[in-house]
């Protein structure tokens, strides 16, 4: 038995390893929301994930899980089997002598397909930039009290077997019982997202339960002094949520960060969403740097921030930071962070 595996308070995750190179993995909940799995390396034969839009997938490596912070809302389902390699028969791995040891794993499902579609009508849909709409939509208040920590999410399909878009939710969490939710959705030539892009008011669609773990903000230090928020396209949303947010409610309204920047890009002015808020963050103790990698000094977030001449008012315990976007970004300015700056990992939040 592998206990290489860490133990949460509402998470226990258990790596066996049964005949040669079979692996089961149990993930049990106990009256949880949410939660993810990351890898550690341990000793054993164990395997690593990696992200999909539907599932966990399984690979030999001498790595294991442990439980971090959530995936999606609803439950994690133990037992979903998977194969490696591929071309083997699926089979449940089983103790016991006479057991064909076929490499196989069990596989947990993150509650991304363990929910009911529930249809639900759009309010109002407005271009917000160019390749960018801001779509409002009434999902019912049961839904909408799903929303509860900026950053979270929805999947949505326009028909049964349409293949689902992961949108973030761009309002902020409403506490007085409202149904609506607003995305902000890129039109993508062909995708669920351009024709959720093409629906007017009145218009119906399907959507998910209020999934993910959303900004974790309780992961930074009551010291915080410095907070660097790197947004690019239309990984704004969460973030304007994020920004518009009272502190009680996971946000940065109120927050007492003396110091938060918000270096935010895209291509050109064009495809820059909520310009027309910028200010309001200002006066709200965020400062906004638009960032345009095909106009102006044609720079990417990372640069932007190099570039500042204003001196941060923390130093790399006191700073954390706060990614949405595209993946080079993120491990570029991560990069820039930890190993030229000295930030904790663990102050780098993100959504997914």
């Amino acid at each position: 038995t592998n206990t290489g595996c860490d133990q949460a308070s509402c998470l226990t995750t258990f790596c066996q390893t049964l005949n040669r190179n079979t692996l089961i993995v149990q993930i049990d909940m106990l009256n949880v929301l949410s939660a993810s799995l990351t890898p550690v390396a341990v000793a054993g034969t164990c395997f690593r994930h990696s992200t999909s839009r539907s599932l966990l997938t399984c690979a030999p490596t001498n790595a294991c899980f442990k439980p971090s912070s959530s995936l999606s809302a609803g439950s994690l389902k133990a037992r979903r089997v998977c194969q490696i390699p591929s071309g083997l028969k699926k089979q449940v791995a089983t103790q016991g002598p006479n057991r064909k040891a076929y490499r196989t794993a069990i596989l947990t499902r993150a509650g991304w397909n363990d929910f009911e579609w529930s249809k639900v009508s759009v309010v109002s849909n407005t271009k917000a930039a160019e390749g960018l709409y801001s779509v409002v939509l009434d999902v019912g208040k049961e839904l909408a009290a799903g929303y509860t920590k900026p950053g979270q999410f929805m999947q949505m399909r326009t028909k049964e077997d349409g293949k689902p878009a992961f949108i973030a939710i761009s309002s902020p969490p409403d506490s007085s019982g409202s149904s609506n939710l607003e995305f902000l959705v890129k039109y993508v030539e062909g995708s669920t997202a351009a024709d959720i892009c093409a629906l007017t008011s009145g218009g119906e669609l399907e959507v998910s339960p209020v999934m993910g773990k959303g900004f974790d903000l309780s992961k930074l230090g009551d010291d915080t002094k410095s907070l660097l928020i790197f947004a690019t396209g239309s990984g704004i949303s969460p973030i304007r949520a994020l920004i518009e947010t009272g502190k009680e409610s996971g946000g940065l309204q109120a927050s007492g960060i003396p110091d938060i920047r918000l270096y935010y890009g895209a291509q050109s002015s064009d495809v820059m969403a909520f310009q027309d808020k910028f200010a309001g963050w200002g006066a709200n103790g965020v400062r906004v740097v638009p960032v345009m990698s095909q106009e102006g000094d044609k720079k990417y977030v990372q640069n932007a921030f190099q570039d500042d001449v204003e001196p941060l008012a923390g130093d790399a315990e006191t700073t954390g930071a706060v990614l949405c976007g595209q993946k080079e970004m993120a491990e570029a300015v991560t990069a820039l962070l930890v190993e030229d700056m000295g930030v904790s990992k663990e102050a780098i939040l993100m959504n997914f």
